[in-house]
C-alpha cells in the first residue's frame, strides 16, 4: 500500500526530492497506468515511451509533462523509494492516491479534500490507518485527525498494527 505522511511532521533525510531528475530514470511502458495519469493530470494522451499528445493535439517529449504528472508516473513505476511531493496540486496528489499501490510520499497536509471520483478506490496506509475509500481519507484528515479517533462504523478503513 501507498504510504502518505504530512510534512508537518517531519522529512527523512534520504528523501527524493528533485522530481525531475528521478523521472529522467524511469521508462514508460504503456500500462493503464500511464495512460490514466497524463489523461487525468495533463489532460493528454500517452502516444509511446517518449512521447505524449497534449490536450492541444501536439506531440511533445515526456520530458514536457507537468511536475504533477512526471511526480505520479515516477512514484508508480519507481516505489522502492521515498518522495517530497511538495511541487504538487491536489489534483496530482489526488491521481498519486488513485493510482500508486506502494511506496511512500511526504505531502503538506492539505487545506481542501482530495478528488474523488466515484468513491474512489484506494490503498493508503496513514497514521496507522489503512484507508481504501477516497471518501474516508477526506473526512478522516478534515474531521478526525490528529484530534479524535476515526468512527470505525463508517468503513472504508481499519487500523493497521505496525
Amino acid at each position: 500500500m501507498l504510504k502518505i505522511y504530512f510534512i508537518e511532521d517531519g522529512i527523512p533525510e534520504n528523501i527524493c526530492h528533485d522530481m525531475e531528475k528521478e523521472f529522467a530514470m524511469i521508462h514508460l511502458d504503456g500500462c493503464e497506468a500511464d495512460h490514466k495519469i497524463i489523461e487525468e493530470i495533463d489532460k493528454g494522451r500517452y502516444l509511446d515511451s517518449f512521447s505524449f499528445i497534449d490536450r492541444f493535439g501536439y506531440k511533445l517529449r515526456k520530458s514536457e509533462l507537468s511536475t504533477g504528472s512526471k511526480a505520479a508516473l515516477t512514484v508508480y513505476h519507481k516505489p522502492n523509494q521515498k518522495y517530497l511531493l511538495t511541487e504538487l496540486g491536489i489534483n496530482a496528489i489526488s491521481t498519486v492516491l488513485r493510482y500508486c499501490k506502494e511506496g511512500e510520499v511526504w505531502i503538506y497536509e492539505p487545506k481542501i479534500t482530495f478528488e474523488s471520483v466515484n468513491g474512489t478506490d484506494i490503498d493508503v496506509l496513514f497514521n496507522g490507518y489503512r484507508f481504501t475509500d477516497m471518501d474516508r481519507l477526506n473526512y478522516y484528515i478534515r474531521y478526525e485527525y490528529p484530534y479524535a479517533n476515526p468512527n470505525p462504523n463508517m468503513g472504508g478503513m481499519e487500523y493497521v498494527n505496525n
